[in-house]
């Protein structure tokens, strides 16, 4: 293969790699948005409902210990 092929070449091949890599970041990133809006909404939700219960104060102070988690877990 000549060299000014070989440059050519790599050049595609470079381009090709940068479009998947970009696409997979995007991808990514979209995913992420929308599973901590998920999140939010589902907190939101429970949040509303521990709101307007009637449990005793120490059974909704138990409640929002379980719901507490480390960050990461889904």
């Amino acid at each position: 293969m000549k060299k000014k092929y070989m440059v050519g070449f790599f050049l595609a091949l470079f381009c090709m790699v940068l479009l998947v890599s970009a696409g997979y970041a995007a991808s990514y990133r979209y995913v992420m948005q929308r599973q901590e809006a998920r999140v939010e909404e589902a907190e939101k939700r429970e949040e509303d409902f521990l709101q307007h219960t009637n449990f005793p104060f120490g059974l909704l102070i138990i409640l929002k210990m379980r719901q507490r988690r480390p960050p990461g877990i889904i």
